[in-house]
């Protein structure tokens, strides 16, 4: 059999930055992955993904797509022929979509919005000197019709498509089989090869260690050398700190009191399995 793969593995824009580095640094001769696909068809896409953006031929190529390609050739598509330990974080799907949505805002969901806001987009999004600043009247504008876009137009089963492909898919771990502890907020699921802890991002900070040392328990991997597990915080991708950070916390507020958001995040089934209806809509 071959070498252990230790990989964190999840929908992109779910906050996998933190605990990678964590397990890197308790694990320092080991490569620890983070991808957001490991099957054919969902590398296929992300390279597709990669590909429609505008700064891909200047950029540096994705770490998560370099290490699902890395996988895909060494095992072909036979994820038996090694232990697999695999940390899997979960996020509210509403939170997680909004993220997804303003990431790729310059690539797809500019040209949605009205030739008007969208020239205040541009702006918002390419200014770099204060006098290029957008005012309160026209930022809230933008907000108001990227909104309705994100409403309109923004897939809503994306997170529970890729649980079926990426986890059921890939390792024969059904997620929904059985009800998730919500209370203690994570849970280990042992299939083939596959040993896979999931773990509620918005508890992360209060149960990764213990968490953690479960999923290790008993794998030999808990006896190498390197120091303790421990969790730093890591917001380096977060939206809120980005130059689009006044838009974004604007655009949060307006939809915050949308109905037909809460019902959007009411009818996704990784929602109503990992959080309740009152969590779901904090």
């Amino acid at each position: 059999m071959k070498p252990a793969v230790i990989c964190v593995h999840q929908i992109g824009k779910v906050g996998s930055t933190s605990v990678a580095s964590a397990l890197q640094r308790r694990f320092p001769t080991r490569k620890i992955y983070q991808t957001h696909a490991l099957s054919e068809g969902g590398v296929l896409n992300g390279m597709a993904w990669w590909l429609d953006r505008p700064e891909a031929p200047r950029c540096k190529f994705p770490d998560h797509l370099s290490g699902s390609i890395e996988l895909r050739r060494r095992f072909g598509g036979d994820f038996s022929a090694a232990r697999w330990f695999v940390l899997c974080l979960v996020r509210d799907p509403l939170q997680r979509d909004l993220s997804a949505f303003f990431q790729n805002l310059h690539v797809y969901w500019i040209h949605r919005i009205p030739e008007k806001t969208r020239a205040i987009c541009r702006r918002v999004l390419t200014r770099k000197k204060s006098r290029d600043a957008v005012g309160g009247e026209e930022l809230g504008a933008l907000a108001d019709d990227l909104v309705n876009v994100f409403i309109r137009e923004y897939p809503r089963d994306l997170f529970d498509e890729w649980f079926d492909r990426e986890m059921s898919g890939v390792f024969g771990v059904d997620v929904f089989a059985q009800p998730f502890p919500r209370a203690r907020a994570y849970e280990i699921h042992e299939r083939g090869a596959a040993k896979v802890l999931l773990m509620r991002l918005e508890d992360v900070s209060r149960v990764f260690v213990p968490a953690t040392q479960a999923w290790l328990s008993g794998s030999g991997l808990e006896t190498e050398v390197g120091p303790p597990l421990m969790l730093e915080d890591g917001r380096a991708n977060d939206g809120g700190v980005k130059a689009y950070a006044a838009l974004y916390r604007m655009f949060l507020e307006k939809i915050a009191v949308r109905a037909d958001a809460a019902a959007r995040s009411a009818r996704s089934k990784v929602a109503r399995h990992f959080y309740s209806e009152t969590e779901a809509n904090s």
